[in-house]
């Protein structure tokens, strides 16, 4: 389970990586060479041109609706060319264009100059229409890499990378007490997404230790250990909380249930034929258990399995609960 979580985590953080390498070499290191004023302007100056037949029509609407008013005939203005020799609009025009050009010449001063300088030369066709030029100027502008300064700032991701990745292990490593528990326990240990793994001899027994993300939420956090050697495989032992406090893979076990009035609220127990739980309801074992509440222990084929869902926030504590299992696993040893 460890190993495929870890697994994962290391997928995923390659990806990451090369998504962060696609995006600089997509955008940061991209070079777009932004038009020039008089560019902007000319192009401007070409686009407010489109907009004279529309003011045409605009001021012929206008026209005939004055006339209409006079009880004059409007037909007489159907050729709006006609109208186009009117000093009125002759000065409609020229204002009118002012602000056309000043409206298109901001709007492609924000544009690349290989973008700007394809339109200017549609712009210039006789018989090119305003939604072309609008077309044309909707254009992703080209880039132009320079290979120096691409290879520089990807160095610099991946080195961030690497560093934000130390630092992310570091710091987790620092917020989790099972983790740094390992140096003094003398155990292998492996902190995926979700979980935190250690493997290996602790006072001549194997164990395997799993605890929750340090940034598990309070009910989410537990700390489990098995101890694979040393275990009578005959021995069958289930004594815990009714309702464990989370979903783990805990199996029910089959052996007869034990009433006993030592029994702490909410606990059940369950033995099979000749083994005793004297030591996990009574005397020093039986202490400590209470003293991490709720306690899981569950022996069976040769394993003794105890989890713990009390907040540990200290390694000594963890050495401490390590320990207790090992006593836990001493009552139920090889004959």
């Amino acid at each position: 389970m460890g190993a495929r979580t870890s697994g994962s985590r290391r997928s995923g953080l390659r990806t990451l990586a090369l998504t962060s390498l696609a995006i600089v070499v997509a955008f940061g290191c991209a070079e777009i060479e932004k038009t020039t004023p008089e560019a902007a302007e000319q192009l401007g100056e070409l686009r407010a041109d489109l907009e004279y037949i529309n003011l045409l029509v605009a001021y012929q609407k206008k026209r005939k609706a004055e006339v209409t008013a006079n009880g004059g005939n409007p037909n007489r203005l159907d050729e709006a060319v006609a109208l186009a020799g009117e000093a009125r609009f002759k000065r409609l025009w020229i204002k009118q264009r002012e602000i056309e050009i000043d409206k298109f010449e901001h709007r492609y001063l924000d544009l690349s100059a290989d973008i700007i300088k394809q339109c200017i030369v549609k712009a210039n066709h006789e018989s090119v229409q305003a939604y072309e030029i609008d077309k044309c100027t909707d254009q992703l502008p080209s880039a132009n890499y320079d290979p120096i300064k691409t290879a520089g700032v990807t160095f610099g991701v991946v080195l961030l990378f690497f560093l934000a990745m130390g630092l992310y292990r570091s710091g987790r490593r620092r917020l989790d007490p099972v983790a740094l528990s390992s140096k003094e326990l003398g155990l292998e240990v492996k902190q995926g997404r979700r979980s935190t793994e250690m493997t290996g001899q602790y006072k001549g027994r194997d164990l395997r230790i799993e605890s929750s993300a340090p940034e598990a939420g309070r009910g989410d956090k537990y700390i489990r250990v098995h101890v694979l050697s040393g275990v009578d495989g005959d021995v069958v032992v289930r004594f815990g909380p009714l309702a464990p406090p989370t979903g783990l893979e805990l199996p029910d076990l089959e052996a007869p249930e034990v009433a006993d009035g030592r029994l702490p609220d909410g606990y059940k127990l369950r033995l099979s034929e000749g083994a005793s739980a004297e030591e996990l309801l009574s005397g020093d074992v039986g202490f400590q258990i209470r003293e991490f509440d709720p306690v899981d222990v569950r022996v069976h084929d040769g394993v003794c399995v105890t989890t713990t869902w009390f907040l540990v926030s200290e390694p000594a504590q963890v050495v401490e609960f390590v320990d207790l299992c090992l006593a836990v696993a001493e009552q139920y040893k090889q004959a």
